[in-house]
């Protein structure tokens, strides 16, 4: 069985705002900055050996802050990334989830239990390409995602803050 786990990044003043950020590279509010720290709690007693987080500060932020005591070794990378859909003209949905599930697969050949951090955006990029459903993620959400027999599916494991 492939396991992986994706959290996605503590709350930010336009997460409070209902604004979509895209690639504007915001910083964690005082808010989210707790919600990352309480993340570690629920990080503490799974099987994670390195983590892959996205490269814009709010999901490194929520990293940091989450990794702290846990000092698993953390990969930034921007294919990770939230991407801003909403500047293009024409966006092209399929060859984003393309791309996504292309560094998913690169991942699970690294043959570990690997923790995402990244963003809701990804995730849903992420689901179309497992054809698991989509779901909205609170901040600092944490999921289980497996692969048993041919299909892929997620747990949560910690809900987030809306």
């Amino acid at each position: 069985m492939v396991k992986l786990y994706f959290a996605r990044h503590g709350q930010t003043d336009w997460n409070r705002q209902g604004r979509t950020q895209g690639e504007n590279d915001i910083p964690l509010n005082a808010l989210g900055r707790r919600q990352a720290r309480s993340l570690a709690e629920d990080l503490v007693d799974l099987p994670i050996e390195q983590i892959v987080c996205s490269s814009l500060q709010r999901a490194r932020q929520s990293c940091e802050l989450a990794n702290q005591h846990l000092n698993w070794p953390v990969y930034y990378s921007e294919h990770w990334r939230e991407f801003s859909v909403l500047q293009q003209a024409d966006p092209d949905y399929q060859m984003i989830d393309k791309n996504i599930h292309s560094q998913f697969q690169q991942l699970l050949k690294q043959n570990k239990v690997t923790l995402l951090i990244s963003h809701g955006a990804v995730f849903d990029c992420l689901c179309r390409s497992l054809a698991m459903p989509t779901a909205k993620l609170g901040n600092t959400c944490l999921l289980e995602i497996v692969k048993t027999q041919s299909t892929w599916q997620y747990q949560v494991l910690r809900s987030g803050y809306f």
